[in-house]
């Protein structure tokens, strides 16, 4: 199953760890980062991972949703049958690893 993250978040932070302080950073061009160097001085390692950055930014995201696994929804109570829960919401047993479109989260898992 492919793993999916929250790119904006992703690329900020990793923006941060590597180019807000960056005395070779020297600007925007369209959008993107700029780099400028002087004859003779290499770019540091970190400046090929920004590129890596921004190819990332442009690649386009997954169509994907956040579901709330039975097991974790406010609508569930436990059940007599190994493995289920009872949804209150569908007034039915399903599996734990289940979920539908009415999931809510349960206000203590975060």
């Amino acid at each position: 199953m492919a793993e999916f993250i929250d790119k904006q978040a992703f690329l900020e932070e990793q923006r941060h760890l590597y180019c807000e302080n960056c005395e070779k950073r020297k600007g925007m061009k369209c959008g993107k980062m700029q780099f400028v160097y002087e004859i003779g001085d290499a770019p540091c390692r970190a400046c090929g991972y920004g590129d890596v950055l921004d190819e990332l930014e442009d690649f386009p995201a997954a169509d994907v949703w956040e579901v709330v696994h039975c097991a974790d929804c406010a609508h569930a109570e436990e059940s007599l049958v190994s493995g289920c829960v009872y949804c209150n919401e569908m007034e039915r047993a399903r599996i734990k690893e289940g979920f539908c479109a009415w999931g809510e989260r349960k206000a203590n898992d975060g």
